[in-house]
Order: structure tokens, then sequence, then C-alpha cells
């Protein structure tokens, strides 16, 4: 892969520890919604997506709406307990910006919900630009989010953009961006699975971009 100079990161199993805590706020939904919570896989392969396309996949469609609702009341009482950075994660960004590189990031999450969770674990600073769900009319895998990013660099080669990401939601933003793509295993999918797609660059987490 030739060397990069703008890193787009996914938030959610790429730079936090978040997914457990997803998955349990969407337990407590399919609880007191009074609904079977399906198999953790299937919450698991749908997180990356927008928040919608999720309560569309497992809530009646006229439950949606109060699914939304609910999780993201639990969602945000979770978070303000704290989610813990992954592993080398702040090291990783320092190292990136200190080699001249840009970062930004590209979630399905809100921004308001973004911002505070960067803030309070030290590395809004590092990012030059949040794409949100409320920036996209379209979430992964649409490359919209990652086509605002590029667009605030105007002069810059796809060549010179790579997208972060645990989830093949993320693979294929970047695919359909035209982009590359590094695959991390500390979120949604799995080796095996990254590769099944045709995805070959492979890192155990971002810690490893450190070369």
């Amino acid at each position: 892969m030739k060397e990069k100079k703008h890193f787009i990161f996914d938030v959610d199993g790429t730079l936090f520890s978040s997914l457990n805590t997803i998955i349990q706020s969407f337990g407590e939904v399919f609880e007191k919604m009074n609904i079977e919570m399906p198999e953790k896989k299937a919450i698991k392969s749908k997180i990356g997506c927008d928040l919608r396309d999720i309560a569309e996949s497992f809530f009646p469609t006229n439950q949606v709406n109060e699914a939304i609702a609910l999780y993201r009341d639990i969602y945000i009482k979770k978070q303000n307990q704290g989610i813990p950075l992954i592993n080398g994660t702040k090291e990783t960004l320092d190292f990136l910006k200190n080699q001249g590189k840009t970062i930004t990031a590209f979630t399905m999450k809100r921004r308001k919900f973004t911002e505070p969770l960067f803030q309070t674990n030290g590395i809004r600073d590092y990012f030059e630009m949040i794409v949100g769900s409320e920036d996209v009319e379209y979430g992964k895998p649409s490359p919209e989010g990652i086509f605002k990013i590029m667009e605030y660099y105007p002069n810059q080669k796809k060549e010179d953009f790579v997208f972060i990401g645990d989830s093949l939601h993320d693979a294929f933003s970047a695919k359909n961006a035209n982009i590359d793509f590094i695959g991390v295993l500390t979120g949604g999918a799995t080796k095996q699975e990254f590769k099944k797609e045709g995805f070959n660059y492979i890192l155990d987490s971002i810690k490893n971009l450190q070369f």
C-alpha cells in the first residue's frame, strides 16, 4: 500500500471499545419493548450502519421511532459513565500527527454524541474534521461521508487517502469511494470475513499503524 497523507477513522470498534455498550443498550431496548432479542452476532454485524437502518432491521415498522428514542436515551447514559479508548489509540494518533498526517473521522453516530466522547477522552484536537450521521443523506456502505472529507482537501489525490475501520460496512464505504482500506480486528468483523470479501490489509488494531 502506498504511503498515505490522509487518515480517515471509523469510531466505534476502531477508536473506542464501545461495541459491548452498544449491544447492551440494544438489549435493554428489546427488554423494555418486550421483544425477543436476536443473537448478539446479528446486532454486532449491523453496528456501523445508520441507527434507523439498524432499528428497521430488528423492530416492527410502527415501533422503529420508539426503539430509536429509547436506544439514544439508554446509550447516552452509558456513554456518560465512560467508554474507553482502544489500547494504543492516543499514541497512534500522536504518532500520525507528528508524521504530518491529517486525521479525520467518519461515523454513523451523531456528532452530538461523538464530540463529547472525543473531548472526554482527550483526542478531539487530533481530528481536523468529524463527519457524523446528520452530515450525510446515505449511511455506510455509501461513500458519501468519505467524499465529504475528501472535499475538505480538494487538491489531493484519492490514493493519498485511507479509511480505517472495524466492519464490512466501513470496508465497502472505502471500496465505493475508490480509496484504500485498512481493517482492524477490534470490533465487528473477523479476519476471515474481511478476507472473504477481498479486503486483505488487516491489522490487529490501530496501534499497528505506528510504522
